[in-house]
């Protein structure tokens, strides 16, 4: 079949041709003019489809951006007071070397103000907040990470205890990347090494045992006298204070008293212990004291000597330990490895106690156990010599604390 083009219908042809050419026109002039080009779906179904997802998108890449910076600005915070706490801790170690080298009391204790100024300001920094929320309590951002408070027991170190959650707080950037924010305040200033040997200081002549101590820090170790026994038949009694004021503690035969009866007929002569220097007796000395070499002390009755009595008698002295300022005390067995624990904390420490042979006060540290909070209070008691330790002691101990602020 054959088509004529008539007139009427080149004119509709080309009426719809400008209908077409004027509804474009108009289209890009309102895109000229807005400068957006999709309107509405029908402006370009597939490249509408295209931009929803593409703006869509960049709305989730806007909101990973703020997340990213909010992020950044935490993180620089956070920075910002570790590199403080860093030069606290440099600051502390040559306090410590300058400690070592002085050579008065004084030039330690001017020493000692200084780091406990450190330790303010220390303490101050794992307490720091970042818009309202703690920076070193892992995910519980809301409270205090650390509370601190003196000692438990004699000879203890600072109780400093974590609150916090040992969890980081994690920043989430879309659903692939995860960055820790809010970091656990006990991974950064918790102990930062593996317990090591433990040590003892004082001339009771006790030493660590062969088990692994649980005690952290440091404790005063306590020898306590209880009864003394005399053997033989010398005559020879304990005197009227000999249980409170006897200082020797050993089992059956650690001990041995001279007695030499001068008169033949038990009325005076001489007594002394261990070797030590003779002691003037006559037979109405109820309460007679006998120093040793080690200056241990014995109370003896001399009333009852055996006539004509020269030789030797052996002593056994039980006592007790304790490790927490004597609220609690356990029967010493003098054995190599006695475990002896603190019934404050539940922690208990091991002790050779097999050669200790006269009561006191020793002194034991456990390195590798201390958090930063810990060692820089142990630093500040060590310049002030709180212990009363020797020269070469005291600078053990405090050679010790920088290995720990290196640590730390």
């Amino acid at each position: 079949m054959f088509y004529r083009a008539t007139s009427l219908s080149i004119g509709n042809q080309a009426i719809q041709f400008s209908a077409r050419y004027n509804a474009e026109l108009l289209k890009y002039q309102e895109q000229i003019s807005s400068g957006i080009r999709l309107h509405r779906p029908s402006d370009d179904p597939v490249a509408f489809r295209q931009v929803t997802s593409l703006r869509t998108r960049l709305g989730e890449l806007e909101s990973e951006l703020s997340t990213v910076t909010s992020g950044e600005t935490l993180l620089n915070a956070s920075v910002s007071q570790l590199e403080e706490a860093n030069k606290l801790l440099v600051r502390a170690r040559t306090l410590i070397q300058q400690g070592i080298q002085a050579n008065s009391d004084v030039e330690r204790n001017a020493l000692a103000v200084e780091a406990e100024g450190l330790f303010t300001q220390l303490k101050n920094i794992a307490q720091s907040k970042f818009v309202g929320a703690y920076l070193y309590g892992g995910t519980r951002t809301d409270q205090t990470p650390y509370e601190f408070s003196e000692p438990l027991t004699t000879g203890g170190i600072l109780t400093s205890t974590y609150i916090g959650s040992e969890t980081d707080g994690r920043i989430f950037v879309g659903d692939s990347l995860q960055v820790d924010s809010y970091y656990s305040g006990e991974s950064i200033f918790g102990s930062s090494q593996d317990r090591g040997i433990s040590v003892i200081y004082g001339k009771l002549g006790i030493k660590p045992g062969r088990g692994t101590d649980t005690v952290v820090g440091r404790t005063n170790v306590e020898l306590i006298h209880e009864t003394t026994t005399i053997f033989g038949a010398s005559g020879l009694q304990n005197g009227i204070d000999a249980d409170s004021r006897n200082t020797i503690i050993g089992p059956a035969g650690a001990h041995e008293v001279t007695i030499v009866d001068e008169s033949g007929t038990g009325a005076f002569g001489t007594i002394s212990i261990n070797g030590g220097p003779p002691v003037p007796f006559d037979n109405l000395d109820t309460n007679l004291e006998v120093k040793g070499k080690l200056g241990e002390s014995i109370f003896v009755d001399t009333t009852a000597i055996a006539p004509g009595f020269n030789g030797t008698v052996q002593l056994e002295a039980s006592g007790f330990v304790t490790i927490d300022g004597g609220l609690s005390t356990q029967q010493i067995q003098f054995n190599d490895n006695e475990i002896v624990t603190n019934s404050v904390t539940g922690k208990f420490a091991t002790l050779d106690i097999s050669e200790a042979r006269v009561i006191g006060t020793a002194f034991m540290e456990f390195p590798g156990t201390s958090d930063v909070f810990q060692t820089m209070d142990a630093l500040i008691k060590d310049l002030r010599n709180t212990r009363g330790l020797g020269n070469q002691d005291l600078a053990d101990s405090l050679d010790r604390r920088i290995e720990e602020l290196e640590s730390h």
